[in-house]
């Protein structure tokens, strides 16, 4: 993993399809990415699928979702991000969740299972036990709240 992390502030509008996931994801001013994602909710290391496209004006994405999905799930966080080779872990401060630890690994097909060893290897080097995995999405943990935490920034309406 390199020294420093990149540090980036996000907010991910989650929509949960049939199907899968929808992030409208705001990175910062000015820019953001539309990433649709299936994955087992599991507490092992698992696959998961996903596909990601760069918007420049997220807020005219977010406006579209909404008024063909429903409301949003807001999800505030900043991540912490540390890459070596096609690892990725994530160490992201949740607004109103806390701080979770996420780790991926970029693979072809042929490797999947070589990756979960490497992920389940990188979970026993940071201590991290196999007990605290939430099998949720941190869109799930707020929709979940009995009160959802406000956010700061303003949501779009449909």
């Amino acid at each position: 993993m390199r020294d420093l992390p990149a540090v980036f502030s996000q907010v991910d509008y989650c929509y949960r399809l049939s199907d899968g996931r929808l992030i409208i994801r705001k990175n910062g001013p000015g820019g953001g990415v539309i990433l649709y994602y299936v994955r087992a909710m599991s507490r092992e290391p698992s696959r998961s699928d996903s596909t990601s496209v760069a918007i420049g004006d997220p807020e005219i994405m977010i406006r579209i979702f909404s008024s063909i999905v429903g409301k949003a799930v807001e999800v505030e966080k900043t991540r912490k991000v540390w890459i070596r080779d096609n690892v990725t872990a994530n160490i992201d401060d949740v607004f109103g969740l806390g701080i979770f630890v996420e780790l991926a690994a970029t693979s072809e097909e042929w490797c999947v299972k070589d990756n979960i060893k490497r992920i389940r290897t990188l979970m026993l080097a940071m201590q991290i036990p196999k007990d605290t995995i939430v099998a949720k999405s941190y869109s799930d943990l707020i929709a979940a709240l009995p009160h959802p935490p406000s956010s700061n920034k303003a949501t779009p309406s449909p």
